[in-house]
Formats: C-alpha cells, sequence, structure tokens
C-alpha cells in the first residue's frame, strides 16, 4: 500500500512540481517505509514550499528522531507547536522529542499540558508514565498506566506500560496480571514471546 501512495505521490509531484502536499505525502510514506534519507528531503521541500503547516514538522521531528538527531528534533518539535500550539498531538509529539533527547522534565510538562488540553488523551497520558518511570518516579508513573486503562482497557501498550512500572514497585503478581492482559491483546507483537 506505502509502495503505491509513493508511486502515486511521485507523479503528482512531476505534474506539478510545487505541490508542498505531494511533498509532504511523499515524504510521510517514504518514513513509514523507513527509508529516512528520502523522507527527509521530500519534507524540506515541502517546507520549502509551504513553511506554515505544523504537520510538516510533525513528521520531520519523527525521522530525526530514527536518525538520532535529537537537537534538530527538539527544533522541529518546537516549530510545530508554535505554528499550531492548541493541537494536543503536536504538543505530544513535542514531548516525545524532549524525552528522546534526555530533557525528562521538559518533556514531562509538555505531556502534562496535553493532558490539560485534552484529559482523555491516551498518548499524553502513557507518555507521561513513560517519563515519570525513566526519572525513578514509578510510584507517579503507576497512577498515569491506571489512569490510561481506566480510560483505555483495551490499550495492550497501557498494560504493558503497567507490567514494568508494578514489577518495578515490587508488586510482581500484579505485573504478571498486567503483562498477561498484555499478551491477550496483542498476541502477534514482536515482544510477545519475551
Amino acid at each position: 500500500k506505502d509502495e503505491e501512495a509513493i508511486a502515486t505521490c511521485r507523479k503528482a509531484i512531476d505534474l506539478d512540481p510545487k505541490s508542498f502536499r505531494a511533498y509532504h505525502n511523499l515524504g510521510n510514506s517514504l518514513r513509514k517505509q523507513k527509508q529516512h534519507d528520502e523522507a527527509f528531503a521530500s519534507l524540506n521541500k515541502a517546507i520549502e514550499l509551504d513553511p506554515d503547516d505544523a504537520e510538516h514538522f510533525v513528521i520531520l521531528t519523527s525521522i530525526l528522531v530514527a536518525h538520532g538527531k535529537l537537537d534538530e528534533a527538539v527544533t522541529a518539535s518546537r516549530r510545530a507547536l508554535e505554528l499550531d500550539p492548541k493541537n494536543v498531538n503536536v504538543r505530544v509529539d513535542r514531548g516525545t522529542s524532549l524525552w528522546a533527547a534526555g530533557d525528562f522534565e521538559k518533556a514531562l510538562a509538555e505531556h502534562r499540558k496535553a493532558q490539560k488540553q485534552d484529559p482523555g488523551h491516551l498518548h499524553a497520558i502513557t507518555n507521561a508514565g513513560v517519563t515519570l518511570n525513566t526519572m525513578g518516579r514509578p510510584a507517579e508513573a503507576i497512577k498515569e498506566f491506571e489512569k490510561a486503562l481506566k480510560l483505555y482497557p483495551q490499550d495492550p501498550g497501557a498494560h504493558l506500560n503497567a507490567g514494568f512500572t508494578l514489577n518495578a514497585l515490587g508488586r510482581p503478581a500484579e505485573a504478571i496480571r498486567a503483562f498477561e492482559e498484555y499478551l491477550r491483546l496483542a498476541p502477534n507483537a514482536q515482544n510477545a514471546g519475551d
């Protein structure tokens, strides 16, 4: 499917070389295929043609994180947030880029702000929990995962993260139940056999 999308975008660019949307879509499709160098070039062209679209910077952030260019990712995520400060997904992505760059306090602050914008945003909640765990604060983290599980009981990632956190808190029986629920919900996950 992504190969078809890539071909369609290339054709659209051939027909209209100034189509920022075609470059954007091409970059996103290439990113999904982990063709990051070409995706990076395509996104930069989209930004050159349309520098005020936050979504360009969101995808660019993802590519930069994948490449380990964390300072650049933080800068791109900041630009995305400047362009679209009310978009909770953009704020969550900003927090994620800050977490990847090791700035956990700022990452947590962004995830908390995202939760204020949308108290039920799954990734704002779980990313806050992951950040708290990274900061060595599992007692606070488990509250985030419990909140996520109350709102999204079918989310395998919330169960997995709750399991790791419960284990860190010395609650192995509860951790095992969380891991079992994760495996029930995601039996084909890459780490299901671990």
